[in-house]
Formats: structure tokens, C-alpha cells, sequence
């Protein structure tokens, strides 16, 4: 989320060993998919991703699931990335995210570009549990990238803070069916304010000074472009809007003929 502001100066597939899976989570998909996702809990999933292993399969370098910086002002709805980073061939993982439900509700993921012909099954289990499953009938490797994107609604009357997105109960199974380890990044979801800027005039010496209001304690990225067509953000100032207010001279406007400015608020 931002605020723009112009300014003018001068492998093989063998899907065979994860059918029952795929089985399973076609049902998911189904009328009976809350009875189901219920029941398919995490420790059941591993149980059966063990029970279909095939000897001789070799692990390889351990996947990565993390979630990344958000931003959210209330009463809005934002897409939070869970991200994927591996060099093991993996086709099926399950995976709980938890958040408070005091100011946050999540709802259905939208898939990703690291899935190819895979299914996502998603339920909640629970109130502040989002779990998702995500399979491949074709046993297809899941790529580096975004697994699926999990809607958040932040409520109208949430405080300026920072929510914790937290992994829980992950599992993933490689294209033999084994269970592999797997590292977890949690994420942050900061609901606060979007930054405003209030004052822009030339100084003395040809630089623009700006100002700008934010929630106090927040740290801020202004950032410049020279064309809002195609632009090419460049970061121009970093730092804490104390007492709410952050002030910036841009120097290097005095030499540009035009310049656009947006400011981002920073993890």
C-alpha cells in the first residue's frame, strides 16, 4: 500500500503413489470438504504420507514455507503471500496458519504460481486456524514462488499494531511420499494507517522538502520516479515519523524536471 504524490521542479511424474491423496483431497474439494479438512488433521496426513513411502527415495535439501510483510488498514481486505523455496521435488504439503481472530478473519487462498495442476482444499478448522491443502493428482513438483495467497479482512475498530502469521503443523511430502523437514518463517501483518503527505514546497537551494503524517513510531520508505507510465521507484528515505510526522528534502529533485514521490510503511 502506498500513497503517490507528483511533483514538479525543474522430474518424472509418478502420480500413482500420491493417488490416495489426491482421492482425499478431491473429496475435500467436495460437498463433505468441512467434515473432511476436520478430520484430516496434520499428524493424520503425515501418518499417511509414511504409509505410502517407497523405499530407496533420497531427501534432498530442505524446503522453506514463509510468510512475508503486509500492510492493512482497518476495515479492509488484504492478500498475504505464503511463500515456497526448495530444491526438493515436492508435491504435497498441508500446512495450519494461525492469527487472532479479535482483529483479523481469513478466507478461501487463491493459488499461487509455484502450483501447476495442483488442487488447494482449505478449511478452518477451528476459529483463528486457516488450514490448507495443496495436491497434485499428477504428482507434479511444486516450483519455487507463492503458494497461495490468504485473504485477511483486518475489523474496522483494529488499533495500529502488528499481527503475528504463524505456522503451524506443516507437512511436506516429496514425489516418493516421504516426509521431508521443512524451515518456517513467520510473518507480520501490520494494520495501521496508510501514510499522507500534507506539505511539498521548493527550498532555497532547489531541493523539495516534503512532509508527511503517519501512525507515530511507524518507520517509512519515501520513494521517487521520474514517469508513473513505466516507473522505476527509487528508495529516497528511510525513518521514523516521530510523533507522527516525518520531513524529507529531496536534493536531487533540483535537476529533474518533474518527480513523483509514494511512501510505504516499513516492517
Amino acid at each position: 500500500m502506498h500513497f503517490l504524490l507528483q511533483m514538479r521542479t525543474a522430474a518424472p511424474a509418478e502420480g500413482e503413489r500420491l493417488h490416495f491423496l489426491a482421492s482425499i483431497g478431491a473429496e475435500c474439494m467436495g460437498r463433505n470438504s468441512s467434515k473432511i479438512m476436520r478430520c484430516l488433521t496434520p499428524k493424520c496426513l503425515l501418518m499417511l504420507i509414511i504409509g505410502a513411502s517407497f523405499a530407496g527415495a533420497s531427501l534432498s535439501a530442505s524446503p522453506s514455507l514463509s510468510v512475508g510483510f503486509s500492510v492493512g488498514t482497518p476495515g479492509t481486505t488484504v492478500q498475504v503471500a505464503v511463500n515456497y523455496t526448495t530444491d526438493t521435488n515436492a508435491a504435497t504439503l498441508n500446512f495450519d496458519l494461525v492469527y487472532d481472530t479479535n482483529y483479523l478473519a481469513s478466507g478461501t487462498p487463491v493459488r499461487g504460481n509455484a502450483l501447476s495442476d495442483h488442487l488447494v482444499a482449505s478449511s478452518e478448522p477451528w476459529p483463528g486456524v486457516r488450514r490448507v491443502l495443496i495436491f497434485s493428482a499428477a504428482n507434479s513438483r511444486i516450483t519455487n514462488g507463492v503458494l497461495v495467497h490468504v485473504p485477511f479482512t483486518i475489523v474496522g475498530n483494529a488499533p495500529d499494531h502488528d499481527e503475528v502469521m504463524a505456522f503451524s503443523d506443516v507437512v511436506v511430502a516429496n514425489l516418493q511420499a516421504e516426509a521431508v523437514p521443512v524451515k518456517t518463517t513467520n510473518g507480520v501483518l501490520a494494520v495501521a494507517a496508510l501514510p499522507r503527505f500534507v506539505s511539498i514546497s521548493p527550498t532555497t537551494g532547489g531541493a523539495i522538502h516534503l512532509e508527511l503524517i503517519g501512525p507515530p513510531g511507524r518507520r517509512f520508505l519515501i520513494e521517487g520516479t521520474r514517469t508513473v507510465g513505466q516507473p522505476s521507484w527509487t528508495p529516497l528515505h528511510t525513518n521514523v515519523a516521530t510523533g507522527g510526522l516525518l520531513k524529507f528534502d529531496d536534493l536531487g529533485a533540483a535537476v529533474l524536471p518533474s518527480r513523483f514521490y509514494r511512501a510505504q510503511v516499513l516492517p
